[in-house]
């Protein structure tokens, strides 16, 4: 008779070892998976707990762990709330209401939307925003596919989304200044010319143009695009790529009206009609 060993017990892992190993890989997720742009790289992970908990397990976990501030909350084994501290000190501290409703669960305000762990912060301010005013939800679950990926706050989404937009705004700057005149070559033209530039923010629609378009001729110019913002800042965009450009390749005995006339037809042509 061949004998049979049951190695199961060499290969079961316990509830604890899972929750850790599930903890591990998420956290490593959250470290460089995502780009920053995307709510993945935005999510906390905290292990969640079953809403037919009592009380008293989140009394165990606020207690031993001061550095967890949220707890997400799960109902048939997906995350549908969050209890934070501050809900937990203002419950634990009316004995009447500990009793009334002892899971955690009759606790919780339910976060119906879903949002997922590769969606792009810029995308879904709109639907934070609009969901926080209507309901008052301050934490909201983050998906991967169907699993829970982590959470995250609103106090936190909206400094993410700033420093996005302030990035941005950096890197539009540097554009924009890059298509300013070269300094040098402002000092090469045949005569004294001084230029002095200050953005109102940190781009607009103040821009110039100094540069020589034969050996004879050069052109100095200025434009302000109605508005201080991105639009005016593109169009500005617009004008300095038509100088670098269009004037090197045209004929340099045009006239000042004929070099208008172009940039003319060329702003007609790359803007929308009714922008400005």
């Amino acid at each position: 008779m061949e004998e049979v060993i049951d190695t199961s017990f060499f290969e079961k892992e316990t509830e604890e070892e899972k929750k850790s190993q599930k903890t591990a890989s998420i956290s490593n997720d959250i470290n460089g998976v995502y780009s920053f742009r995307q709510l993945g790289s935005l999510a906390t992970f905290v292990e969640p707990i079953n809403g037919e908990s009592s009380i008293d397990v989140l009394i165990d976990i606020f207690t031993k762990d001061e550095s967890i501030d949220v707890v997400p909350i799960e109902e048939y084994d997906r995350v549908v709330g969050f209890f934070d501290r501050n809900l937990f000190n203002k419950i634990t501290s009316s004995a009447w209401k500990r009793f009334m409703a002892k899971e955690v669960i009759s606790y919780v305000t339910k976060v119906s939307i879903v949002f997922y762990a590769h969606d792009y912060i810029e995308k879904i301010m709109d639907r934070v925003i609009d969901f926080n005013q209507k309901h008052g939800i301050q934490f909201f679950p983050v998906f991967s596919n169907r699993a829970f990926y982590g959470f995250f706050s609103l106090e936190d989404f909206l400094q993410r989304y700033l420093k996005i937009r302030e990035q941005d705004m950096q890197k539009a700057k540097s554009v924009q200044q890059n298509l300013l005149p070269d300094p040098q070559c402002v000092e090469k033209l045949p005569f004294r010319t001084t230029i002095w530039n200050r953005m109102a923010n940190e781009v607009g629609g103040d821009f110039y143009v100094a540069q020589p378009i034969s050996d004879t001729k050069s052109v100095v110019a200025c434009f302000d695009v109605s508005g201080k913002n991105i639009a005016a800042a593109l169009i500005t965009i617009a004008v300095g790529t038509f100088f670098k450009d269009t004037i090197k390749s045209s004929n340099p005995n045009l006239s000042p009206k004929a070099y208008t006339s172009l940039l003319d037809q060329y702003l007609c042509n790359v803007v929308p009609v009714g922008n400005f």
